[in-house]
């Protein structure tokens, strides 16, 4: 599979060793991880801007609060969280990658405790942790992908990349007037139907967040899948795959 794109800042920093190399040295059937809520790091109220907030080559912005492109990305409209302890999953769900992973082809949230099972490619459905809750229907795909991630101005309505401006300047330079509205990064969304994946805007049930080995990148539910590949080399530990992967519960075959 060939993944053409990449959600890291136009700065060209990159931040997936650090959770890569944690996983490969520590996720196996044989070590107990303590099953915990991920800690969310919300830094409105420490960081939020009482004149608004414009992007700059360090710094983003979600509604009016400024994150360090090095260190933090958001996820999720509410929330802005630190590469050292979070990821992203799905419809813009943080996780602690210390206790958790994604695998997107079973369960109700892609969610996935290390406890549980491991991500597999090929689980037997009576083995699937969560197996009670269907999974979206996969339609027949090539097993040769080639996934092209839009541009900006490619599907606007459904998929937005901020990592530039938008054409013709900024449309919002923090929280637009209205309790449904956000704003990232210039760009003026709606909570209902929108949500951040790294520096992507997605739409709500059409594209879903995956840490992939070029950054976070939004992938076409129910055509692609986030599959967390165990074993592999720092970097390349997250893959999107056509075929749906499904924790596997340990001892189970």
């Amino acid at each position: 599979m060939r993944i053409v794109g990449t959600s890291e800042s136009p700065w060209g920093m990159s931040f997936w060793s650090l959770q890569s190399a944690f996983h490969l040295a520590m996720a196996s059937p044989d070590h107990l991880f303590k099953a915990h809520s991920p800690e969310s790091v919300n830094l409105y109220t420490s960081q939020a801007l009482l004149s608004g907030c414009t992007p700059n080559a360090t710094h983003g912005c979600l509604d009016d609060t400024a994150y360090e492109f090095a260190k933090q990305f958001p996820c999720g409209s509410r929330g802005i969280f630190t590469y050292a302890q979070e990821s992203c999953c799905e419809q813009g769900r943080p996780f602690d990658f210390t206790a958790e992973y994604c695998c997107t082809g079973s369960g109700a949230n892609g969610l996935h405790s290390y406890n549980d099972g491991k991500c597999d490619l090929s689980c037997p459905d009576n083995c699937a942790c969560y197996d009670e809750v269907t999974p979206f229907a996969s339609p027949v795909v090539s097993q040769s992908v080639t996934i092209e991630v839009p541009k900006a101005g490619v599907g606007m309505d459904a998929l937005v990349d901020t990592s530039s401006p938008p054409e013709g300047g900024y449309l919002c330079n923090g929280k637009p007037a209205g309790g449904d509205q956000g704003c990232m990064n210039g760009y003026q969304y709606n909570y209902s139907t929108h949500t951040p994946c790294g520096s992507w805007l997605m739409q709500f049930g059409t594209y879903g967040c995956c840490p992939s080995a070029s950054g976070f990148l939004p992938y076409p539910m129910a055509t692609l899948y986030c599959c967390k590949i165990e074993g592999a080399p720092p970097g390349q530990d997250y893959q999107l795959k056509p075929a749906p992967c499904k924790c596997h519960r340990y001892g189970c075959s």
